[in-house]
């Protein structure tokens, strides 16, 4: 059996910072999928051109939770989730790639709402229903969203990859 390679792309946010945007903010590379798109999907080019078979979405750190909380309703927010999918759609089309790209929805864990680094330890002082709430909010919106993958990056504890199973 021949084995081959695959290559998923690579940070979004060292990119964006390395061409000046600062992602200090609550969103963190949310805030260019809201606020500077093109700089997003110029990102997703560079790595269709550097040969990556999957592309990931600018979701890690967007959420229902934290877009509601900032004040945008629902439809707002499911547009937002949906702008990821169709600028990593675009950033192929344009690229004229010939082999198939594959989508892949990247989303964080509860504590990246947060914002407190939390993310990385697990130390959450939250019920197991409220972070269950926060992650069946979201599916809600990503189970509607033309994506090949979901993928759930740095789920710190045991906990809360327990609650995404049960969902899932």
């Amino acid at each position: 059996m021949q084995k081959k390679i695959k290559l998923l792309d690579g940070s979004l946010s060292y990119p964006l910072e390395k061409k000046g945007h600062n992602l200090n903010k609550k969103l963190w590379t949310g805030d260019a999928l809201i606020n500077d798109p093109n700089a997003i999907k110029k990102v997703h080019k560079d790595y269709l051109a550097a040969g990556v078979d999957f592309i990931s979405t600018s979701t890690y750190q967007i959420s229902y939770k934290v877009l509601k909380e900032m004040g945008y309703n629902l439809n707002e927010i499911k547009d937002i989730f949906k702008r990821s999918v169709d600028l990593a759609k675009c950033a192929i089309k344009e690229t004229k790639i010939k082999k198939e790209i594959k989508i892949v929805g990247s989303y964080g864990p509860f504590g990246a709402s947060l914002s407190n680094g939390s993310e990385y330890t697990g130390r959450y002082n939250t019920p197991n229903q409220i972070i269950e709430k926060f992650h069946i909010e979201n599916m809600n919106i990503i189970k509607e969203l033309d994506i090949d993958i979901v993928l759930y990056e740095t789920i710190p504890c045991l906990r809360e990859i327990e609650i995404l199973s049960k969902i899932l």
